[in-house]
């Protein structure tokens, strides 16, 4: 037999609200925009290393390229939706390392360049974070930033409906890098599954995780170096992982690791001419407390 006693029911009908209210906030669902301020600045360091092995002509290279660089990021302008920042290398520069034959040791190499001074981007984007428009006045600060991949994991896209704890989507992303030496490019297109993974708290404030794995990664293009024409192709996988302050909708911190295979050939050559290289890349970008 069920016996009613009202100021019980009373009772276990405001604990059952407060529990479901309690759980709402908890697993509410989340809108992710930037949401930018005109004159405002943060400032990030990054940090990436890419090893690379190439094999050719019956010997085998192994190089390593280490960088860190400190960047500001300057909220130049918000209209109508639309967000501009100028991205400014502040310091920093990068260190190589290069073994050309694993069998001579004595070939080791080692150069450090302070170079990181003075690259600058603009970048329009609109609150979900697709760009709408970009300009660089360096190419060769262009193909530094880009290889680092700063713009794509600063600037993230987010998804155009709201969105919950679970829940996944599909950033598209194509990028064209100068070539380093001569003339050319190389362009990679990335099909990158994303997933809202939970809300953390960090200092106090909110912070969206988001981790990210390719599920298609394509590398082609063509080089010109010293008189030689020279195919560029490859694939490989990135993962990802960043923690995103909901206040911006810009990273405290982002992870990426990135292992590609590519091989080049003189345009039109024999197959077994063909030279393959494998790189591996870690990238950490953290934001830095604002002055």
């Amino acid at each position: 037999m069920i016996r009613f006693v009202h100021g019980s029911v009373f009772l276990f009908c405001s604990v059952s609200m407060l529990a479901l209210q309690e759980r709402t906030r908890t697993d509410d669902d989340v809108l992710m925009r930037l949401s930018l301020k005109p004159s405002t600045t943060y400032r990030y360091s990054i940090s990436s290393t890419l090893e690379q092995d190439v094999d050719a002509a019956g010997g085998s290279s192994a190089n390593a390229v280490m960088t860190d660089l400190d960047i500001a990021i300057s909220v130049t302008d918000v209209t109508l939706g639309r967000s501009t920042l100028k991205f400014t290398s502040e310091n920093g520069g990068l260190r190589t390392r290069a073994r050309s034959d694993e069998r001579m040791p004595s070939m080791d190499s080692a150069l450090r360049v302070n170079d990181g001074k003075g690259l600058t981007a603009t970048v329009t984007c609109d609150p979900t974070g697709r760009v709408l428009n970009f300009a660089s006045s360096n190419d060769a600060g262009l193909a530094i930033l880009n290889s680092m991949r700063v713009f794509d994991r600063i600037v993230m896209q987010f998804p155009k409906e709201r969105v919950r704890p679970g829940d996944r989507w599909i950033s598209e992303m194509t990028d064209t890098m100068p070539a380093p030496q001569g003339e050319g490019s190389i362009v990679t297109s990335i099909e990158l599954h994303e997933r809202f993974s939970r809300i953390v708290d960090s200092l106090g404030f909110k912070c969206w995780v988001i981790e990210g794995e390719s599920s298609s990664m394509r590398i082609h293009g063509g080089l010109a170096v010293s008189g030689m024409n020279i195919d560029v192709s490859g694939d490989g996988v990135m993962r990802t992982k960043a923690l995103i302050d909901s206040r911006t909708g810009l990273p405290v911190r982002s992870e990426l690791e990135l292992d590609n295979s590519m091989t080049l050939r003189a345009a039109g050559g024999a197959e077994d001419l063909a030279v393959p290289s494998n790189a591996r890349m870690r990238v950490v970008i953290i934001q830095r407390p604002r002055r």
